[in-house]
């Protein structure tokens, strides 16, 4: 493959944009600071990260320039937690969620312009506090209050019972200076007016301010984070500490004026960091993938086994290890395609962001995150032992999309509200329904699409006719149709993942085959999932379905000579994750850096 073909590669996976939003944050990354580190207990692992942290908001513009750009927050999302996964919960908390709530409701509050100066220029960290240890899933039921009192034109800020400490935001190093953005609801008058922003300061230099508890977390493993329950002990704040932006404002009598009147379009409006973040969380969770996929399958080709008739040979040889690893590359790009045109989709837009893409941002938050999970796992048990060593990253992975899969929004949840806007709208599969109202002779990207498109419109058919005959609660109703709603909801995400891939184009007839090609292996996978329902739908000629596993066999042959350009598109190289595993005489290199930590922790212990 030529150098041009692989850039193209390089373009689908990072949606045009990798010199421009990448590169950079991926040199910052050669740095001697993000160089491992052995034997650190979980303490100094979070300190160091707070470092590390510090040292790329040093080197990158300011906060409030990215947030100005989504595009490059999308980037730093991917890229700060690939070396310390800890610096992606560090990093993306403090910019998106909480510069990012300063920067759509309060860059005209001059009574917070020096909490901004100090959480732009990182005097401050900014924890983000809306997830109460009893309100997870439902923030819009949280408990910490902000009542107002209008004779001194401030706030006090209370948390009422155990059920309401704020869960599980960064305020365990008490010795980090800190400003927070706290969810609380809004009391006026013994009036509630619902769920809104308030700007704290939780700690400086001296420690916790007065009337704030901090009690740490249990320890999690790997990542050292200084995740804590926090509580507040009726501490006064000012006026402008309340962050209402365009959504509402307190009047010169005391009154509350809704400026957005519907109560729960002003507490999404509130919480209006949530949609980007979720988009960062899938940029993340695809870092990990992809880091996984290139070390296991570097591995590959350098760890030999024996093979029948006595030669030794490369594991990547083996076919029953290209079906699983090929699937887990055709999974990165398809749902890289997916994330792109949420991005692109998000990027589009010119003020709220509407009903369809919600759900599509959501879809793909789940998706992603969930595809990328097994992704991880199965290149972990692909490498044996190796792929147990923390040096070699995959196991910092899994414990980095343990935490995605509940951050900013746990998976199932969210996929359920897709699932149930789903049902209550007239939905159809996408316009672009390969049905050629036949039976299928052949799979392809295209024909491929057009069989998940009949199964959607089957289940569509079957929730509504299940509806129509169904006798009880409503809570009864939906929990007999969720599952196949929700399974609806995973076709459409994957339906439109194929599609763009589809879609895309390239000047290079190579790489629009390699994708191709991947489009038509993951797209073989969805339909296995389905396999039964094809069966009986007589959409699949006979000789077609017997030939499922041979095409399979047959797209890992064809993408086999090609892995390393397809893997090379990410970016990467053995350098930059320094695991022994990724060099071809990983032998030598594993026992040279046993040797070189064994030696080092006796000489720390001495």
């Amino acid at each position: 493959m030529d150098i041009q073909s692989k850039d193209f590669l390089k373009n689908f996976i990072y949606n045009n944009s990798f010199e421009k939003n990448h590169q950079d944050l991926l040199t910052l990354l050669r740095n001697e600071i993000f160089e491992r580190r052995e034997g650190l207990n979980l303490t100094q692992s979070g300190e160091l990260s707070y470092e590390r942290s510090r040292f790329i908001h040093k080197e990158i513009e300011s906060p409030l320039d990215v947030l100005a750009n989504p595009d490059r927050l999308f980037a730093l999302a991917e890229w700060a937690g690939l070396l310390d996964v800890s610096c992606f919960s560090i990093i993306m908390v403090h910019y998106n969620l909480t510069m990012g709530t300063f920067f759509d409701h309060a860059l005209k509050n001059k009574g917070v312009a020096d909490f901004v100066e100090e959480l732009d220029s990182l005097s401050s960290f900014g924890p983000y506090m809306a997830t109460e240890l009893g309100y997870g899933n439902n923030v819009a039921a949280l408990k910490t209050q902000a009542v107002y009192d209008h004779e001194e034109k401030c706030f006090y800020l209370n948390t009422p019972d155990q059920l309401s400490q704020k869960y599980m935001s960064y305020s365990g190093f008490s010795h980090i200076p800190k400003i927070a953005v706290v969810m609380a609801r809004l009391i006026i008058k013994d009036k509630d007016y619902g769920v809104f922003p308030f700007a704290v300061r939780i700690s400086d230099l001296d420690g916790l301010c007065e009337g704030i508890t901090a009690i740490p977390c249990p320890e999690k493993p790997v990542q050292g984070l200084d995740n804590g329950l926090t509580s507040f002990n009726h501490i006064k704040i000012s006026l402008n500490q309340a962050l209402f932006g365009e959504i509402a404002e307190i009047n010169e009598n005391g009154e509350f004026v809704a400026k957005i009147k519907n109560v729960r379009a002003r507490f999404l409006k509130s919480m209006s960091r949530i949609m980007p973040g979720r988009l960062c969380v899938s940029s993340a969770a695809l870092g990990g993938g992809k880091a996984s996929c290139y070390i296991a399958l570097k591995f590959a080709q350098h760890r030999l086994t024996n093979a029948p008739g006595g030669q030794d040979t490369a594991i990547i040889n083996f076919l029953p290890y290209q079906r699983e690893m090929f699937i887990n590359l055709a999974k990165i790009y398809a749902m890289s395609a997916l994330t792109n045109n949420g991005k692109s989709r998000f990027l589009s837009i010119d003020g709220d962001i509407d009903s369809e893409l919600t759900s599509q941002i959501n879809l793909t938050k789940a998706l992603v995150t969930w595809e990328m999970t097994d992704v991880i796992i199965s290149c972990r048990e692909r490498c044996g032992a190796q792929g147990i060593f923390s040096v070699n990253r995959i196991t910092e992975y899994i414990s980095l999309l343990q935490g995605l899969v509940t951050a900013e929004g746990d998976n199932q949840v969210l996929i359920a509200t897709v699932a149930a806007q789903l049902v209550n709208m007239e939905y159809t599969p996408g316009s672009q329904v390969y049905d050629n109202g036949d039976k299928y002779d052949s799979f392809t990207p295209e024909s491929i699409t057009g069989l998940i498109a009949l199964r959607e419109k089957n289940l569509i058919k079957e929730i509504s006719e299940h509806r129509l005959s169904f006798n009880g609660t409503f809570f009864d109703e939906w929990n007999s149709i969720s599952n196949d709603a929700i399974h609806l909801s995973k076709l459409w995400g994957y339906r439109v993942a194929i599609e763009t891939m589809i879609n895309w184009k390239s000047e290079s007839v190579e790489s629009q085959n390699l994708i191709k090609a991947l489009a038509n292996l993951f797209g073989l996978y969805v339909i296995q999932k389905d396999i039964g329902w094809y069966i009986d739908s007589g959409k699949l000629s006979k000789n077609l379905l017997m030939s499922i596993n041979k095409q399979m066999d047959g797209l890992c042959s064809e993408l086999l000579p090609k892995v390393d350009e397809i893997i090379e598109a990410f970016g990467y190289d053995e350098d930059l994750f320094k695991s022994p595993i990724c060099y071809p005489e990983y032998q030598r290199v594993f026992t040279d850096f046993a040797k070189s930590s064994r030696t080092k922790l006796l000489e720390e212990s001495l």
